[in-house]
């Protein structure tokens, strides 16, 4: 129950009705609490962070982060702890900490690439692009972000395309870069 509803949160959200999706994603946590639901708990806890940082709910996005990553240790999931790190890096970044951003977007590039989650290391390279460039690393930034656009368009398709070409282009804007 508590995983359909998170999904069902996720596609109006990705629909734009944030509403919508908040209320699907806060049924899912209480489903996966009411049962005791572990299964997918951490992911739903992410993709309601996910949700707040777009909302600008920053301080639920990072209670929720910080359960999620308790989460995940104890379970050993590499997938849901890439997935936090990336959160981190976009949360940092939104709340101008970009040499923050940069970290754990250069941490969650390399747990990705380690564990071949091909989305979450091209969307990572992405955020690390732009808070690279929002640090004055123009270079470093322009050569991710054209690095994760080539190996977007070579696989034809991602979970998290638009997040990462839209870093990409705004990395590459900002950056100057032609």
């Amino acid at each position: 129950i508590a995983r359909t509803l998170s999904n069902i949160g996720r596609c109006y959200a990705r629909l734009g009705d944030l509403e919508r999706a908040k209320s699907y994603l806060g049924r899912a946590r209480d489903a996966h609490e009411r049962y005791g639901d572990q299964d997918g708990r951490a992911d739903t806890l992410l993709a309601s962070a996910e949700l707040f940082i777009e909302t600008g709910e920053f301080d639920q996005a990072e209670v929720l982060i910080g359960d999620a990553a308790a989460l995940s240790a104890a379970t050993g999931s590499a997938y849901d702890t890439v997935h936090e790190k990336i959160l981190r890096a976009l949360l940092s970044r939104k709340r101008g900490d970009s040499g923050s951003a940069v970290m754990h977007g250069f941490d969650a590039r390399q747990v990705a690439e380690a564990q071949a989650y091909v989305a979450f290391h091209f969307y990572a390279m992405a955020i690390e692009a732009t808070a690279r460039v929002d640090i004055g690393e123009q270079h470093t930034g322009i050569l991710l972000a054209t690095t994760a656009m080539g190996a977007m368009e070579t696989i034809q398709g991602s979970e998290y395309g638009l997040e990462t070409r839209a870093l990409c282009c705004e990395a590459l804007a900002t950056a100057g870069s032609p």
